[in-house]
């Protein structure tokens, strides 16, 4: 009885969770094919709009960028609360976690915000590739330290974030267009890849917490 009623909730859990990645497909798709606006200007970062567009500025320059950046401090601020509780039940190992979810995702909403791998490092003289190399070698090493953590319930929700940070990353290394197909090609699986870090994030921490309540 109990068996099956764990399994109940964990399928109706995929099935919430796969609902909210359809309609963040939706969304991509959308914004893509709408016919009013140049998809690019709602995936660039709204300062970028301003410089390139020509016709600055509007309300839905940078949208999706935006939702993006909310996203990741999104995980990094549910991360720093998480992390709250854990040390208030002494569950150090849950702190450690999800102290360290909060901070890469921090790092990836500034860098996301400030431009960091795209303009302000490259201005400083330092490499765009070098600085999207540490930014994976920092996404790899948490996710090695704290492997013990994205169990096979959510493993899936890991492969999908990770697969679109590789597309986003590698068609803007092989490409760098900033036609509106490769900038919506690049910036779409991105985004998808942000919405799944968000919940990959959200359901290991309440299943953590969870388990600390029973």
């Amino acid at each position: 009885m109990m068996l099956s009623y764990f399994k109940e909730q964990f399928d109706l859990e995929k099935r919430l969770l796969l609902i909210v990645i359809a309609l963040a497909v939706v969304l991509v798709l959308a914004t893509a094919l709408q016919p009013w606006v140049d998809p690019r200007w709602l995936y660039m970062d709204a300062q970028s709009v301003g410089e390139l567009s020509g016709d600055c500025c509007h309300i839905y320059d940078g949208a999706m960028s935006m939702l993006g950046i909310m996203l990741w401090f999104g995980t990094s601020a549910i991360s720093v609360l998480a992390c709250l509780v854990f040390l208030y039940r002494s569950d150090l190992k849950g702190a450690w976690f999800s102290a360290h979810a909060s901070l890469v995702s921090a790092i990836l909403a500034l860098d996301d915000a400030f431009l960091l791998h795209d303009v302000a490092f490259p201005n400083l003289g330092i490499p765009q590739a070098a600085v999207i190399g540490f930014i994976g070698v920092l996404i790899l090493s948490y996710l090695w330290l704290q492997r013990h953590f994205f169990g096979a319930p959510y493993r899936w929700l890991l492969a999908i974030s990770l697969s679109g940070f590789a597309m986003s990353v590698g068609i803007d290394q092989v490409m760098h267009s900033i036609e509106t197909f490769w900038i919506v090609a690049e910036d779409g699986p991105k985004f998808l890849g942000i919405v799944t870090w968000f919940l990959l994030h959200l359901m290991v921490l309440t299943r953590r917490l969870v388990d600390l309540t029973e």
